[in-house]
């Protein structure tokens, strides 16, 4: 499963709690018109980072709307001012951002150094859960492009790390890049294994199972 990146952290929370409950429910026009409303201020301001959250949010909102270009132009605009600012969190969230949006065109060659480059702004940072989710990521762009033993070692990893911080989304994520993995390697009963405990919240680790093939 492509990992779906985190939001940049939360400037003014109770705008970010409303502009979130816009993009869970599917608001997404809504959320256009809020961000574009926020990005104008920000940009009368002279609050680079303000624009950077509302390029964000539109590149999320475009993603689901326009399609991934204008998603792209946004989350470019996002990464810049990020930069600009010296937010290198944000510039992580975004970077796994950026390869989402590829791999939603299956761009998987042009996702993969955004993910890399996520992995080594989070490691600088002391981010956990980030390689985590950035691992993940390389190895489902990996099985794509047909380096399976690769994105196997990737998503094993990714796995490890979630499980470490006990993140059950990531987890759940992990599990069904693996189930892929071994499936476009015609291992279809450790697929199966792994899209079984993909569904259930509270798997336990490959390390851990005596009773299951290898994952």
């Amino acid at each position: 499963m492509p990992v779906t990146a985190r939001s940049p952290p939360d400037r003014d929370r109770a705008r970010r709690r409303e502009e979130r409950a816009l993009d869970i429910h599917g608001y997404w026009h809504d959320l256009i018109t809020v961000q574009s409303v926020a990005l104008g201020s920000a940009r009368r301001l002279a609050d680079s980072s303000g624009q950077a959250h509302a390029h964000w949010g539109l590149a999320r909102a475009h993603a689901q709307l326009t399609g991934n270009d204008e998603a792209l132009i946004h989350f470019q605009h996002a990464l810049a001012l990020f930069e600009q600012v010296g937010d290198r969190t944000s510039q992580a969230h975004t970077r796994l951002n950026l390869a989402w949006a590829h791999d939603r065109q299956g761009r998987y060659a042009q996702a993969l150094p955004h993910a890399r480059q996520a992995i080594a702004l989070y490691e600088a940072i002391g981010d956990r859960a980030g390689p985590a989710d950035g691992l993940n990521a390389i190895g489902w762009y990996l099985t794509h492009l047909g380096d399976h033993e690769q994105a196997l070692a990737h998503c094993r990893r990714s796995l490890a790390l979630h499980e470490a911080t006990s993140d059950q989304r990531g987890t759940a994520q992990a599990w069904d890049s693996l189930g892929s993995v071994h499936t476009n390697l015609g291992e279809f009963d450790q697929a199966a294994n792994c899209y079984e405990r993909a569904l259930s919240p509270w798997s336990v680790s490959c390390a851990s199972a005596t009773t299951r093939p290898s994952c």
